[in-house]
C-alpha cells in the first residue's frame, strides 16, 4: 500500500522510509520526520486499529499514511503527527512553536493531497474519516483541544470541506486521462487546467502540456510529414493525424503557434516544480523540434543527458529526429538503428521512416502508401478490441449535478462495484466510461505499448507505474 500511495504522488523525490514502531511508544501514533532521514512512522497499534474496519481496512491506513506523505511531498518539514501529536515530546514542541494558522494551513494542505492521491490509487476514506478520528483519539486519551493546533471539530469541519471537493476533482482527472486516451485533446486540457487551480504540480501540468502539443498538431499543413514523437504513448495517432479542415490557412498557423506557446510554458512550470522531472524535458525538446527550432531541442537533451546524468532511449529519439532535421542523416541513423532493434513500434516506425526519406521519397502520397503498407504488415488493424467482461449500461443517470469544467464540458462519476463509470457531456456527444483500475507488476518504457491499435476501439488499456485502467467505452452524439 505504502508504494502504491507514493507512485500515487509521481514525484522524483525518493519514496521516505516506512517504519513501523512497537506498540505505543512514546509520543508516536503517525508522524513524517524530516532529520535525519525522511521517515513514515507509525504505530503498530494504529495499524491494529485501521485492520479493524474489515472492507475499509485498507481506506482507513490510506487515510494516515496518506496524510504523512502530503507533507512529505508538499516540504512540510516541521511536520505533524497527524494532528496528534503529543505535547510532552520534542516534536511536539516544535509545533507548539508554529501558528495555529500556518498549522491549519498545512493541515488542510496535507488533508485535501492525501484525499486526492490515495482516491487516484485506489482508496477512498471520504466517508470514513470522522469516525477513524474519534476512535484515535478514544485510542490514545487525547484531547479534543490541543493547545496551539487544530481542534477535533476543526479537523473534521476540514475534512468535509475537502472531501466534497475532492470527490469532484477525482472524476475531472479520470475523464482527462480518458479523453486523451481518445485523442480528444482540447476536452482533455480542460480537465487537467480545471485542476490545475486546486492542485498545480509537475503531473498536471505535463499533462496539459502534452494535451496542447497533440492538439496543435491538428493544425499543421496538409500534407505535413511527421516523425512519431515520444510525447504520448499512442504512437498511432501519429501515423494517422487529424487535421481541422474548418479554418482557413491563415488562422490554422496563429492556432498553431499559440497552443505550442500554451505547451512549452506547460512543460516549463513542470520543469519548476521538479528540475528532475524528465518527461517535460523530453516533451520540450520534442516541441522545440516540432517548431523548427533543432539546436534548442539539441540543447535540452545535452542538458538533460550532462547536466541531469539522464539517459533514456526517448531522448535518443529526439535527438537523432533533430540532428535528420539538421541534415546530419548519417549521424540520425547510426543512432536509431538500435533503437529500431528493441521491439518497439514507435522507433521502428521512426526508423524505417528516416530510411525512406533519406532513399529520396518525400512526396505525400508516396509516404502514405508506405504508412499502409507499413501498418498492414507491422500493426493489424482491429475496430473492436473490447473484452465482453467490461459491460457499459446502456444508459446512466449520474447522481447528482456534473461537474461544470468548461463552458462546454461538464463531468459526473458513479460507483459500480469495483469500478468507475465516467459521464462526460462535450459540445457534440456524450462519453461514457468505465474505468477498472487493476494491479500491475512489471516494467515498461514510456514509448511501449500494449497494443498499437490504429482505429479506436471500444477498449482501451492505460498503464501506470503500478496499476492499470482498462477502460471500455461509448461515445454517444446528442440527437
Amino acid at each position: 500500500m505504502f508504494s502504491r500511495l507514493t507512485d500515487a504522488y509521481g514525484s522524483s523525490k525518493a519514496a521516505p522510509v516506512l517504519k513501523i514502531v512497537p506498540r505505543k511508544s512514546p509520543g508516536v501514533i503517525a508522524q513524517y520526520l524530516a532529520y535525519p532521514a525522511a521517515t513514515v512512522e507509525i504505530d503498530e497499534v494504529l495499524i491494529n486499529l485501521c485492520r479493524s474496519w474489515a472492507k475499509d481496512s485498507s481506506n482507513a491506513l490510506a487515510i494516515v499514511l496518506g496524510h504523512e506523505l502530503a507533507h512529505y511531498y508538499s516540504d512540510h518539514n516541521w511536520c505533524s503527527d497527524y494532528a496528534w501529536a503529543l505535547r510532552n515530546t520534542n516534536l511536539g514542541k516544535t509545533l507548539n512553536a508554529v501558528s495555529k494558522v500556518s498549522k491549519i494551513e498545512k493541515e488542510s494542505i496535507a488533508d485535501s493531497y492525501s484525499l486526492y492521491y490515495a482516491a487516484l490509487a485506489g482508496y477512498q476514506g471520504f466517508d470514513i474519516f470522522d469516525k477513524l478520528l474519534d476512535q484515535i483519539y478514544q485510542l490514545y486519551k487525547l484531547p479534543e483541544v490541543l493547545a496551539g493546533y487544530p481542534t477535533k471539530k476543526e479537523r473534521k469541519e476540514l475534512n468535509h470541506v475537502q472531501s466534497e471537493k475532492i470527490k469532484t476533482l477525482v472524476p475531472v482527472f479520470e475523464a482527462g486521462i480518458v479523453l486523451k486516451s481518445l485523442k480528444h485533446y482540447e476536452e482533455a486540457a480542460n480537465c487537467f487546467e480545471y485542476l490545475i487551480s486546486y492542485f498545480p504540480g509537475r503531473e498536471i501540468y505535463n499533462n496539459y502540456g502534452v494535451c496542447k502539443f497533440l492538439q496543435a498538431q491538428y493544425y499543421q499543413p496538409a500534407g505535413t510529414i511527421n516523425f512519431i514523437y515520444p510525447v504520448d504513448v499512442d504512437p498511432s495517432s501519429r501515423i494517422y493525424p487529424q487535421h481541422d479542415r474548418g479554418i482557413d490557412t491563415v488562422n490554422r498557423e496563429k492556432k498553431y503557434n499559440e497552443l505550442l506557446q500554451e505547451a512549452r510554458r506547460a512543460f516549463e512550470k513542470a520543469i519548476s516544480f521538479d528540475e528532475q522531472y524528465l518527461p517535460s524535458y523530453l516533451n520540450l525538446a520534442c516541441l522545440y523540434d516540432l517548431r523548427g527550432n533543432y539546436q534548442a531541442a539539441l540543447g535540452v537533451v545535452h542538458d538533460v543527458q550532462h547536466t541531469h546524468d539522464f539517459e533514456n532511449t526517448d531522448l535518443q529519439l529526439i535527438k537523432a529526429i533533430s540532428l535528420y532535421h539538421m541534415g546530419n542523416n548519417k549521424e540520425a541513423k547510426r543512432l536509431l538503428l538500435p533503437l529500431s532493434k528493441l521491439k518497439n513500434d514507435l522507433y521502428e516506425y521512426n526508423y524505417e521512416l528516416l530510411g525512406f526519406l533519406m532513399a529520396g521519397e518525400n512526396r505525400f502520397a508516396q509516404i502514405e502508401k508506405w504508412k499502409d503498407e507499413w501498418v498492414h504488415d507491422k500493426v493489424g488493424v482491429r475496430t473492436d478490441t473490447c473484452d465482453v467482461s467490461l459491460p457499459v449500461p446502456a444508459t446512466y443517470n449520474p447522481p447528482g449535478a456534473l461537474s461544470p469544467v468548461s463552458d462546454s464540458l461538464k463531468v459526473g462519476q458513479a460507483v459500480i462495484g469495483n469500478s468507475k463509470l465516467l459521464t462526460v457531456e462535450m459540445r457534440r456527444a456524450r462519453l461514457m466510461a468505465l474505468v477498472v483500475v487493476e494491479k500491475f507488476t512489471g516494467s515498461q518504457t514510456r514509448s511501449a505499448n500494449a497494443a498499437f491499435w490504429v482505429n479506436n476501439g471500444k477498449c482501451l488499456l492505460v498503464q501506470f507505474p503500478t496499476i492499470n485502467w482498462r477502460i471500455s467505452y461509448k461515445e454517444i452524439p446528442y440527437d
